[in-house]
């Protein structure tokens, strides 16, 4: 089955540092995950906000998520410097409802707001989409993603389907009409920003 994955989005940094969303290889995606009896061991409680794994297996993943044709992924490759970039995570949005989500499975890729420039990324392609507004939906307890929205600039509008996560809007910044992608990005707050690209292949 063909996986719905997004257009390759592509960012540089003042840092020296980048990050590419594209559709993952099938190794390095197989790496990512351990094999279904072994997942539970290498996941810790703070994954169990991320739709996509809870209570879930690899298995589960590449089998029910990944397909669905609601939802387009990329697989989050992040380079430092001169290094080779390296597949720390995925990443989804809901074309339907304009919501996101970002999963970071690297240990080393966490607290380095890797998220947070994902996320804009995300938001800043939905917006040049024709979204309006998009939305992420967090369990209360999670500080570190409620941290992240705070950042983003993201207000509590409601609540999600179930009732046990908060959901966080944002509208689309207003910008001028000759705005590129670049120019999104940095009016969702990315400061440290070179330059950023989005190659759309459909």
């Amino acid at each position: 089955m063909l996986m719905p994955y997004g257009p390759t989005i592509s960012a540089e940094y003042a840092t020296g540092s980048s990050l590419t969303l594209r559709q993952p290889s099938r190794s390095a995606l197989d790496s990512l995950f351990p094999a279904d009896d072994e997942i539970f061991a290498h996941l810790s409680d703070e994954y169990d906000d991320y739709f996509f794994l809870t209570h879930t297996t690899s298995h589960f993943f590449r089998r029910v998520i990944l397909p669905k044709p609601e939802l387009l992924h990329w697989g989050i490759h992040a380079r430092e410097r001169q290094q080779k970039d390296k597949l720390v995570g995925l990443c989804s949005v809901d074309i339907t409802s304009g919501g996101f989500d970002v999963l970071l499975l690297q240990a080393n890729a966490r607290g380095r707001g890797i998220g947070s420039q994902v996320s804009r990324l995300l938001m800043a392609t939905m917006f040049a989409k024709g979204e309006d507004s998009i939305q992420t939906y967090i369990t209360p307890d999670h500080h570190a993603s409620r941290a992240m929205v705070d950042r983003l600039g993201m207000n509590v509008t409601g609540t999600g389907l179930d009732g046990t996560q908060l959901e966080f809007s944002l509208d689309r910044p207003k910008l001028p009409e000759d705005a590129v992608f670049s120019d999104m990005v940095r009016a969702l707050g990315e400061t440290s920003l070179v330059q950023a690209t989005i190659t759309d292949t459909a």
